[in-house]
């Protein structure tokens, strides 16, 4: 067990450059001890959050990966956006309603806006276009107008009384009904997604991205700008979308010499093919690559004498490539089978000699398990147990200092607001491991990672985190609701409305990217200008509304 503990502590302190920010940790606990200014405290608690978040989400996918697919899941689910839910508990014992309400919208803003338009935008300037699932953002696209409906409608429910001591009372209900609906919805959305359509949820074809990704205008400022590796990486980081993918390992696509075929005799035919496979095999194939990669490249195809059994893929013709990706779950061992039957021929010591050496050529190691590529620095179940539990209790001791300190910091600094720290400010600190994560799979040429982060992200904040929150405070006695301010509702609509319109055509580009995080800068500048409870008016005060001491 001792000789153990150092190989783990290197794999959990290697697994990110963000673990550099583990020095906050202690020093967040200090300056609370010391008692600080209110605004150093709230600095140096968010800052401990961000690297504990990174370690929180790689202990949950360590764990994940060794148990079956059904505990896996579960545990994706419930720590998915651990981070925000703790942040949002501990805020709402400390009464502090108009906080979680604001976090909630901006950690759904944060992940719509500011995540995915990072990743639209980096990802364009390195690659021209990215490719990613229509599918799967066609189905996202419908979750997130369910997830407007339900932050829409309780402002006009209570707009439409004249009495608010009725409007509150009756909107509380409404919101704690309509988030029983929203978790069923959400468990029947992770049924769909992890059950019964998987195949909806697969990642887009390597060759189609390999077909729309051109070097960007910002290309050679990346150090990794080839495609190629991007395709041959598997992302280290951990997310709930890269959790819910199904893993393939895919065959490269293979570009063959054009050559036209012989139509000479039996022996003319058969010693060309050989001749033309023996001449063009150093300069398509550089050399052969070791078996337990996990991209294989055939050297030559041509397998024309061979007739192979109907539950094989089809073989290309001679000189065409192979366009389509295969997985090894469909690639069997071509290795010398009963069933095969060679043509026959008419001259025999010369045809079988160059079928023969036709057949050697053809060398296709065993199939891989389909098993997630291993990190570099794997952690044992029992050390990602105890992570687990340590960076848990961390967070939710730092979260608690660093709520405890709002109210003194909003009495210090008049230049900030409640708005401004619960749209802003939280949200970003919950969401900057995933921000990371995001960012990185982008650059990697991999959107349906990037986009399941995001998306992902959003849709599980806005359909089981909001109304789990909702009903955890009606068992607390808080009358936290759905009820959100006029300018919050008009944000989500609004950029809701937009995220839909974008990603529907399944390509990204820098542009898109730059309309996203315009979007968020703007909305940020006006939520640094918003009124705070005592100059807001009805509908912009949702503690009043609320009905909330």
């Amino acid at each position: 067990m001792a000789q153990r503990l150092p190989t783990a502590l290197r794999a959990i302190l290697g697994h990110s450059w963000l673990n550099v920010g583990l020095v906050f940790v202690p020093a967040g606990i200090i300056v609370h001890a010391l008692n600080a200014p209110a605004g150093v405290i709230f600095t140096m608690n968010a800052l401990a959050i961000v690297p504990l978040a990174g370690l929180l989400s790689h202990a949950t996918e360590s764990i994940a990966s060794k148990m079956g697919d059904a505990v896996g899941a579960l545990m994706n689910v419930t720590f998915g956006n651990a981070v925000e839910l703790i942040i949002f508990i501990i805020a709402l014992i400390k009464n502090q309603i108009r906080i979680v309400q604001a976090s909630l919208v901006g950690s759904i803003l944060a992940n719509l806006l500011l995540i995915l338009g990072m990743c639209f935008l980096l990802g364009g300037l390195k690659f021209d276009q990215q490719a990613y699932n229509k599918k799967v953002t066609h189905t996202s696209a419908s979750l997130l107008a369910l997830s407007v409906v339900s932050f829409l409608l309780p402002t006009v429910f209570h707009v439409s009384f004249s009495k608010e001591t009725t409007a509150n009372s009756d909107v509380l209900k409404i919101s704690r009904g309509t988030s029983i609906i929203l978790l069923l919805v959400y468990l029947l959305y992770l049924v769909f997604q992890l059950k019964t359509h998987t195949d909806l949820y697969e990642s887009t074809a390597q060759h189609i991205i390999d077909e729309v990704s051109r070097p960007g205008p910002a290309a050679q400022i990346f150090h990794n700008s080839s495609v190629q590796e991007t395709s041959e990486e598997d992302d280290e980081e951990s997310s709930p979308a890269r959790r819910r993918q199904e893993t393939s390992i895919e065959m490269q696509r293979i570009s063959s010499a054009q050559a036209e075929p012989s139509s000479s005799g039996p022996n003319g035919s058969d010693e060309q093919s050989s001749n033309e496979a023996t001449s063009t095999a150093p300069a398509n194939n550089p050399g052969p690559r070791p078996c337990h990669q996990a991209r294989h490249t055939v050297a030559n195809f041509d397998i024309e004498a061979q007739e192979l059994p109907p539950t094989l893929p089809p073989v290309p013709a001679p000189g065409r490539p192979l366009s389509w990706a295969l997985t090894f779950r469909n690639l069997p061992f071509l290795s010398p089978h009963p069933t095969l039957s060679r043509r026959q021929s008419v001259a025999a010591s010369a045809s079988d000699t160059a079928a023969s050496q036709r057949r050697q050529s053809v060398i296709i190691c065993p199939p891989l398990p389909l098993t997630r590529k291993k990190t570099n620095n794997p952690i044992s179940r029992k050390a990602a147990a105890v992570l687990l539990i340590l960076t848990t209790c961390l967070v939710s001791l730092h979260a608690e200092y660093m709520i405890s300190s709002i109210d003194d910091m909003l009495s210090t600094d008049p230049g900030l607001s409640e708005a401004f720290i619960g749209l802003i400010l939280l949200p970003i600190v919950g969401n900057a491991a995933e921000h990371v994560t995001a960012v990185s799979v982008a650059l990697k040429n991999k959107m349906d990672l990037a986009i399941g982060v995001a998306v992902g992200s959003s849709i599980q904040i806005a359909l089981f985190i909001t109304p789990l929150v909702v009903l955890l405070g009606w068992v607390m006695g808080k009358e936290m609701s759905l009820l959100f301010t006029l300018f919050e509702t008009v944000c989500v609509v609004v950029s809701a409305f937009i995220v839909n319109f974008l990603v529907l055509d399944g390509r990204s580009n820098y542009l898109q990217g730059a309309l996203l995080c315009a979007g968020y800068v703007i909305i940020a500048v006006a939520v640094y200008f918003y009124p705070d409870e005592g100059a807001a008016n009805s509908l912009g005060n949702g503690m009043e509304i609320a009905g909330s001491s």
